[in-house]
């Protein structure tokens, strides 16, 4: 193989080096940056007619419940005493407020600064203690009691609303007349506040920042190809060995993103993650999945790891044996006196 031959062969390597590590770099910045490392349908609990979904990332997501509209909570994280929860309140303060109310099995007021967004509008959650005076402007107009309460924060609304996917829960409905008096969160309770499972806070953290690291050493070997595709480094750390220095560290990290992820899922997100509308019936127990960012970190891994293969086939030069001549015998006569 000529040099010229052999110099061409080496820059289509390393170029072929950088367009992996680009691409392994945008992986894991789309995974920082989406919100979709956790995907749930969620549910009422007294009733298969009232559904929605649950998505967020590493630090914001989103709830939509699906019943007479479609109304959506921003979400975002939170963290106190080493535990964290994804958060409907609309400012730090509040978030930190309504997660110290779960810590303390406080029950009333949990939605009080969370905002349902609506298409074209917002409003704050209607409080069920609003029920009676619902009721009052209801008779006052002359209609149905029951129409007024579609809203998927409201038990009452959720059961007596007439849904066209399916029929009302009657017995429901007639035990709540009777009475004559609202359902409140005491009668919905499946999941309590003693045993609410919130995030680990060391393993969130930790996701973060072996994320954060495979995403710089991804940038560094990106970076690092591209000297190698201008020029031919003489230090080790600058050329070759360090292209598999940087791949390997970056699918090091990506690897522990994921495995943290993963215990963090199956440890504390398997259960129920509407923490604050647990009260209310609401839950994603057995319907959570791993969402599109966290399959785009793995797939990540196995780029990182097909660079390193790339380089290796590329660079690889069969070693040359070499020949043991025999010595050359001397012509001549030896003359002995």
């Amino acid at each position: 193989m000529t040099l010229t031959v052999a110099i061409r062969k080496r820059k289509a390597v390393m170029f072929s080096s950088l367009l992996m590590c680009f691409l392994g770099t945008s992986l894991l910045a789309a995974a920082f940056g989406t919100e979709y490392w956790f995907v749930s349908d969620s549910k009422w609990s007294f009733t298969g007619n009232v559904s929605g979904t649950v998505n967020f990332g590493l630090f914001k997501g989103r709830n939509v419940f699906r019943v007479n509209e479609h109304r959506m909570h921003t979400l975002y994280v939170v963290c106190l005493k080493d535990v964290c929860m994804y958060s409907c309140a609309d400012t730090k303060e509040h978030r930190e407020e309504q997660l110290q109310m779960l810590l303390d099995k406080e029950e009333n007021g949990l939605l009080d600064n969370c905002e349902r967004i609506s298409p074209g509008r917002s409003a704050k959650v209607m409080d069920p203690t609003h029920i009676q005076l619902m009721q009052g402007v209801d008779n006052a107009r002359n209609t149905n009691f029951w129409s007024l309460f579609s809203s998927p924060f409201n038990p009452v609304g959720l059961v007596a609303h007439r849904f066209e996917s399916g029929p009302m829960e009657e017995d429901f409905l007639e035990e709540s007349k009777a009475t004559d008096s609202p359902v409140t969160s005491s009668t919905l309770d499946p999941d309590t506040p003693e045993n609410l499972e919130y995030m680990d806070y060391g393993l969130w953290v930790g996701t973060i920042a072996c994320l954060s690291a495979g995403l710089l050493m991804a940038v560094v070997g990106a970076l690092f190809a591209i000297v190698n595709t201008a020029t031919t480094p003489v230090e080790a750390i600058t050329g070759i060995p360090g292209l598999y220095l940087w791949n390997s560290l970056a699918a090091v990290f990506d690897m522990l993103t994921v495995i943290l992820w993963a215990v963090q899922f199956h440890k504390h997100l398997t259960d129920n993650v509407l923490l604050y509308d647990a009260n209310d019936g609401w839950t994603t127990k057995g319907m959570e999945v791993f969402g599109y960012s966290f399959w785009l970190v793995v797939v990540a891994i196995f780029v990182h790891i097909a660079n390193i293969v790339i380089i290796a086939i590329g660079t690889w030069e069969p070693k040359k044996k070499d020949h043991l001549q025999a010595p050359e015998s001397k012509g001549g006569n030896i003359m002995l006196y």
